[in-house]
């Protein structure tokens, strides 16, 4: 065979590998603990570890009404990552603000911030400014939506507000004292609801999820070009429109 086939085949192989072999290596390479651990951090020690953009936000979290209830570090839930949070909660509002980064062995940073509401109805509502494209199955009773052009607290706070006025339930906070453990076992139930939706199957042995294949082809078509992009500019484009109707509201 001609050296220039074997050079076009050996072209082939580089562009398509993220499609044909992405899906196989998310297959066996990716997990996530079924019983991830977090860690207190000291509040002083947390203004070392946090980017300097996230400790000029503090001010303007306690402006919205929100009081720190503690930092939180994990690199147990994937051995590819290391999540750092801060948690607050709005006892007006019965909201929970979360400012987190995520650091990957890319190396990556994901930073983002996101309001929380449980409603006594038994849904939640999730309002987050991160642009990372959705992955997961959509969860019964959830609302998840995603507003990246909001990088501003007070702005996504707002329409965070917004929507909650749409839900026919009042909205409810964990005793005091419980908050931190009511947020960790709330990612802890997240992960088993996909578990139960098929993202993600138990290996008891490890005590680990593992995702399914179907999950993994849905990871990988989520995270290449062009899909990514595509899922990216519809988030924006949705989230560009809520956060309009949210500001009309608001003139009213």
């Amino acid at each position: 065979m001609p050296r220039s086939i074997w050079l076009l085949l050996i072209l082939i192989l580089f562009a398509t590998a993220p499609y044909t072999l992405g899906p196989i290596l998310v297959r066996f390479k990716s997990g996530v603990a079924a019983d991830p651990t977090f860690h207190e951090i000291p509040d002083d020690h947390a203004r070392v570890l946090f980017p300097q953009n996230f400790l000029v936000m503090f001010p303007e979290f306690e402006a919205l009404g929100f009081s720190l209830v503690c930092h939180l570090s994990s690199s147990s839930i994937s051995s590819h990552l290391h999540i750092m949070t801060s948690l607050f909660i709005n006892p007006a509002s019965k909201t929970y603000a979360v400012m987190g980064f995520i650091r990957s062995q890319a190396p990556a940073v994901v930073n983002f911030i996101e309001f929380h509401a449980d409603f006594e109805d038994g849904s939640q509502l999730d309002t987050a400014n991160s642009s990372t494209v959705r992955v997961f199955y959509d969860v019964p009773g959830k609302t998840q939506v995603k507003f990246p052009h909001l990088k501003d607290p007070s702005a996504l706070y707002q329409v965070h507000l917004y929507l909650m006025k749409q839900h026919g339930s009042p909205a409810y906070l964990p005793e005091p004292g419980t908050e931190k453990d009511h947020f960790i076992n709330s990612m802890k139930k997240s992960l088993a609801e996909q578990a139960e939706l098929g993202f993600y199957v138990l290996d008891g042995t490890k005590k680990r999820y593992r995702t399914t294949w179907s999950a993994a082809y849905r990871a990988t078509y989520r995270q290449v070009w062009p899909f990514k992009q595509i899922h990216q500019r519809r988030q924006e484009q949705e989230g560009r429109r809520i956060a309009a109707e949210a500001l009309r509201s608001a003139n009213f």
